[in-house]
C-alpha cells in the first residue's frame, strides 16, 4: 500500500508541478558496456497504457570513450579494447534520429587505484590546450558528434590552483564550439572539495550549455540537493547526479525524481546508460515506464512566460517591434538591429551565418541578442607604427626574437626562427569582419637575409582558422603586398597576423598595415554552397567541391593545397585547365587552395 500511495503521489505530482523551463537530462555510455547501453537506450516500459523509454526522457547521451595522455593528447579510452567507429556512429544515428544531442565525453582514469590522473588532465587543458582543443574538435566533425563533455576529475589536495587554468580551457573551447554550433557540458563534484566544485560555478557558469553535479553519495538527498541548488548560479543549467541504481540516501529512484519535478529548476544526470547496478549488473527501478514517463515531463515541460529581450550593442541598437518590457508566451517580435554613423551591420553574435538585418522572433524564453557592428573604413589601427601599440608579438619555445618600432616601421629582430610559422609572430587583434564581404590586407615589409613568412587574417581564439593565409617572400627591398579575401563569417574579433617564425636569423621590417572593405560585397553567404568557406575576390578560375573530390576549373598552373599552418599537403597539374585533388585521406578542417597568384580557403566536412 506505501509504495501504491508513493506511485499515486508521484504521478499526481508530475502532473501538477513543471518545470520551470525545459530542463536537461543526460546519461553516460562508459566504454566498457557497449552492448548492454545499446539494449537499454532502445528498451521502452508500459506505463498508463503507453511505452516510454531513454528516448523520451533523454535531451543529451554522453560517450565516455576519451581520455587525454600525460603529453596532453586526446586519445580513445582502453586503447584497443576502446569503442570502435562503428560504434559511435550507432550511438550518433540513435541520438540524431531521437532528437537527442550526443556529445563527445572526455575523462581522466585513474592509472591506478582510485587517485583520478588529474596530471594528464592538466597536461591537455594547460600546457597543450591549443593542440587539445584542435583534436577535439577534429573528432567531433569526423564523427558528426554535438558537442563536448568534460569529464575531468580531481581528488587531490591542490585542485583549485588548476581552476584558473581549467576556466581559460573551458572558455577557448566555448568560442570554438560556439563557432560550430555545439554544445558544451562539464561534470563537477558538489561539494567545495576537489575538483571542479561549486567554488569554480560561477566562473564556469557563462560558458557551458550544463554541468552535473555527482553528489549522490551523501547523507540526506532532499537536504543535498538543495544545498547544491544555493550554490548553483544558474540552476537550470545543473543536472543532479543520480547512480543507476534504485535506492540511495534512503530513497528509491521514484522519491528522488519526485524531489526534482517539485523543484522545478534543475535537471537529472544519470550514471550510467545501462541503468543496471555497475557492480553487480542487477537490474534497476530505472527500467521502469513511470520514470521515464516523469523524466519526459522534466525534458519537454516549458513555462509560460513572461520573457524579456536584452539587447548588447556596440557602435549601434536594437530596435524591437512592439518595444515591450515583457513579451507572452508565442508572442512574435521583429528585432532590427541599427548601426550607428560609420559602420554596418555584420552579423548576430552566437548566429554562424544569420547576416539578416531584421529578424522575426518567436518567444518561448528570455533573448539574449547581439548585433555585431564593423567599421566602413580603416579596421587596423596604427598601422604606420607609430609606436607599438596594439600590436602584440608572441615568442614560443625553441625560438627567439624580439620587436621594436622605428621610422614608422615594426623591426622583429630574429635570431632563432624556431621549427614552426608560428612560433613567431606579429599580430592585432580586435578586427570587426563581416561574413560575405570583400577585404583587402596591404602591407610593405622586408628582410636583411630572403625569407619566407606568412601573412593574413585569422581568427584570434579557438582553431585559429585563417580566412586568408599567404606565403610572403621578403628580400632587402622594402615591397608592397595585397592579399584579396571574402570573409566566411562574422567574426568581432578577428586578428591580422605575420607569422616569421622557422627562419634563419634575420630582421624582418614591416610597415604601412591596412585592411579595408574591397570593391563589392563577395557572394552571398545564404546562397554560397555550404561546403566551401571562402571564396575570393577577383579569381579568374573556379572552384567546387563534391563530397571529397575538390576541383578547380580555369587554371594556368600547378594548384597546391596548404594547411592552415602554411604546410603543404597536395599538389596538382591541371589538364585541359582543371585541377583535382582528392581530400579522402586529409583531416576535416580548413585548407587553403594556391594557383595563378590566388588563394582560396575551403573546409573539407
Amino acid at each position: 500500500m506505501k509504495v501504491r500511495n508513493l506511485i499515486l503521489a508521484l504521478a499526481a505530482s508530475a502532473a501538477m508541478v513543471a518545470p520551470a523551463l525545459a530542463l536537461p537530462v543526460v546519461a553516460w555510455v562508459p566504454p566498457y558496456f557497449i552492448s548492454t547501453c545499446k539494449n537499454s537506450l532502445q528498451a521502452s516500459w508500459s506505463y498508463n497504457g503507453k511505452s516510454y523509454g531513454m528516448k523520451d526522457g533523454l535531451t543529451l547521451l554522453n560517450l565516455q570513450f576519451w581520455s587525454p595522455t600525460n603529453s596532453g593528447a586526446l586519445t580513445r579510452a582502453y586503447g584497443s579494447n576502446s569503442p570502435s567507429n562503428s560504434d559511435i556512429d550507432w550511438f550518433v544515428k540513435w541520438g540524431h534520429d531521437n532528437g537527442i544531442k550526443v556529445l563527445l565525453c572526455i575523462f581522466n582514469p585513474p592509472e591506478s587505484g582510485d587517485k583520478w590522473n588529474w596530471a594528464a588532465a592538466k597536461a591537455a587543458f594547460k600546457n597543450n590546450r591549443t593542440g587539445f582543443i584542435k583534436q577535439i574538435l577534429s573528432e567531433i566533425d569526423q564523427r558528426n558528434l554535438d558537442g563536448a563533455d568534460i569529464d575531468f576529475e580531481c581528488n587531490e589536495s591542490n585542485c583549485n590552483s588548476d581552476k584558473n587554468d581549467y576556466v581559460a580551457f573551458m572558455r577557448a573551447l566555448r568560442d570554438s564550439l560556439d563557432r560550430r554550433g555545439k554544445t558544451l557540458t562539464y561534470a563537477s563534484f558538489a561539494n567545495q572539495y576537489n575538483g571542479p566544485n561549486w567554488d569554480w560555478w560561477n566562473d564556469l557558469d557563462g560558458l557551458v550549455d550544463a554541468y552535473a553535479t555527482m553528489g549522490y553519495d551523501w547523507s540526506s538527498y532532499n537536504k543535498d540537493y538543495q544545498t547544491q541548488v544555493n550554490h548553483a548560479p544558474t540552476p537550470r543549467k545543473m543536472m543532479i547526479g543520480m547512480p543507476s541504481y534504485s535506492s540511495w540516501q534512503g530513497a528509491g529512484v521514484l522519491r528522488q525524481l519526485q524531489w526534482v519535478t517539485e523543484n522545478g529548476n534543475v535537471g537529472v544526470a544519470i550514471w550510467d546508460a545501462t541503468l543496471r547496478h555497475w557492480d553487480t549488473q542487477a537490474e534497476t527501478d530505472w527500467m521502469s515506464g513511470q520514470v521515464w514517463y516523469v523524466l519526459s515531463q522534466i525534458k519537454k515541460n516549458g513555462d509560460n512566460g513572461p520573457y524579456k529581450i536584452t539587447a548588447n550593442a556596440s557602435h549601434g541598437s536594437v530596435s524591437l517591434n512592439p518595444s515591450k518590457a515583457e513579451y507572452a508566451k508565442n508572442e512574435q517580435v521583429v528585432a532590427t538591429a541599427v548601426p550607428d554613423a560609420g559602420w554596418f551591420f555584420a552579423g548576430w553574435s552566437a548566429a554562424a551565418g544569420d547576416t539578416a538585418r531584421t529578424k522575426t522572433l518567436t518567444m518561448t524564453s528570455d533573448v539574449a541578442l547581439e548585433p555585431v557592428f564593423a567599421p566602413e573604413g580603416e579596421l587596423v589601427k596604427n598601422g604606420n607604427f607609430a609606436n607599438a601599440e596594439n600590436w602584440n608579438l608572441t615568442v614560443h619555445s625553441g625560438a627567439a626574437a624580439e620587436g621594436s618600432v622605428s621610422g614608422g616601421r615594426y623591426e622583429l629582430e630574429i635570431e632563432n626562427g624556431g621549427a614552426d610559422t608560428w612560433r613567431v609572430g606579429l599580430a592585432q587583434t580586435g578586427i570587426v569582419l563581416a561574413a560575405g564581404k570583400t577585404y583587402t590586407l596591404e602591407f610593405r615589409a622586408s628582410a636583411s637575409e630572403p625569407v619566407t613568412v606568412n601573412a593574413g587574417v585569422g581568427q584570434s581564439s579557438g582553431d585559429y582558422g585563417t580566412y586568408v593565409l599567404e606565403a610572403t617572400s621578403l628580400t632587402s627591398s622594402a615591397k608592397k603586398f595585397s592579399y584579396t579575401f571574402v570573409a566566411s563569417e562574422t567574426n568581432a574579433n578577428a586578428r591580422v597576423l605575420f607569422d616569421c617564425g622557422n627562419v634563419s636569423p634575420t630582421t624582418i621590417s614591416i610597415s604601412d598595415v591596412s585592411l579595408k572593405l574591397g570593391e563589392g560585397t563577395g557572394p552571398d553567404p545564404e546562397e554560397e554552397p555550404s561546403t566551401v568557406a571562402r571564396i575570393a575576390a577577383r579569381a579568374t578560375w573556379s572552384l567546387s567541391l563534391s563530397g571529397a573530390e575538390l576541383s578547380l576549373s580555369g587554371v594556368r598552373g600547378e594548384a597546391e593545397l596548404y594547411d592552415l599552418r602554411g604546410r603543404r599537403a597536395l599538389t596538382a597539374l591541371p589538364e585541359g585547365g582543371r585541377a583535382t585533388f582528392d581530400l579522402s585521406a586529409l583531416p576535416r578542417g580548413n585548407y587553403v587552395v594556391r594557383a595563378d597568384g590566388i588563394s582560396r580557403t575551403v573546409s573539407r566536412r
